[in-house]
């Protein structure tokens, strides 16, 4: 059997980096993004360049240089830094 929990209607924004399961290191460098789903705007421009801002198990963020759309799916390369 499996218990399902109500999540809160409305989630505090007070201080989100307590919220994060895993935290996120400062981490500077240029990656490349290949813009996966197939819209317009995806198929006009399926490769960005991003500036990486910081990282983590869970995700990262990134300065991109096109606009994307929220939610778009995005495959991430990151070069080999020996």
């Amino acid at each position: 059997m499996v218990a399902l929990m109500k999540m809160p209607a409305a989630m505090p924004t007070d201080n989100w980096a307590e919220r994060r399961m895993f935290p996120r290191k400062e981490f500077h460098a240029t990656v490349q993004g290949n813009r996966v789903d197939h819209t317009l705007e995806a198929r006009q421009s399926p490769r960005l360049n991003l500036m990486l801002r910081d990282l983590s198990l869970g995700g990262l963020s990134a300065i991109s240089d096109h606009p994307l759309s929220r939610g778009e799916h995005l495959a991430v390369f990151f070069p080999n830094m020996e």
